[in-house]
This record gives structure tokens, sequence and C-alpha cells, in this order.
């Protein structure tokens, strides 16, 4: 529940313009994980990312997104990943370069076809939209 309460007061402190207090509790997560195989965690990853966006380190952001990218594929946990894709997306655009915004929007295409099929089909074009829209 402490760590829960941790990455909320992190998300907060991002969300409130505080970004080096977001970046260090977010550090402060990954260095006291309990990971029994070792690999990275994905959402935590995510959540560096975004507060090295937001205090402008954009080359480390995109490489901690890299590495929360590829924990996500090979942990299979698509939600996380689908976010990740997109928030490299949108950084890739903010840089400049299309071809990188190109591969990661591609990338969360593919992971929003793969996660709306394995929707009821009312929900399905719902959440094709939204995710779309997102992605922009």
């Amino acid at each position: 529940i402490q760590r829960y309460l941790v990455w909320a007061w992190g998300e907060t402190a991002l969300a409130d313009g505080q970004p080096a207090q977001a970046l260090a509790l977010a550090q402060r997560l990954i260095d006291t994980a309990i990971n029994p195989e070792g690999s990275q965690l994905p959402h935590l990853l995510k959540f560096k990312g975004e507060a090295l966006v937001a205090l402008g380190r954009l080359t480390e952001a995109e490489a901690v997104f890299s590495q929360g990218a590829e924990a996500a594929r090979q942990h299979e946990t698509r939600p996380i990943w689908l976010q990740i894709e997109m928030a490299r997306a949108r950084l890739a655009r903010a840089q400049g370069q299309p071809r990188e915004a190109d591969r990661a929007s591609t990338t969360a295409r593919a992971v929003i076809e793969d996660l709306a099929a394995t929707l009821d089909p009312p929900a399905r074009e719902a959440f094709r939209v939204r995710a779309l829209a997102q992605l922009g």
C-alpha cells in the first residue's frame, strides 16, 4: 500500500508541475522494487519518462521509454505498452523526429487493434475511436 501511495504522490507532483519531485519518487520506486525476475517494471519506467519529459531531459526520457516499451512487450502488459508507445510518439513529434513518431504510432496502432480484439463488438469500436484520438 505504501508503494501505491508513493506512486500516487509522484503522479500528483507531476500533475502539479513538480517534475523534479516526481522524478525522485519514480527513481525511489524503481530502486526499491521487488521484482523476482530482475526485469524492469514498465509502469514505473513510464512514470519516470514522463517526469524526465517535464524536466526537458528528452534524450533520457526517450531511453527510459524505450526500456519501458521493451519490458511491457516482454511481459505482455499491452495497456501500459500502449501508453508508453503513445508517449514515445508525442515525444518524437515534439523533437521533430517524424520517423520515430511514425514508428511509435504504428506500434501503438497495432497494440490498439490487439486490445480491441479482446473486447465485445459494441465496446470494440468505441475503444478504437478513443485510443486513436489519444494517439493524435
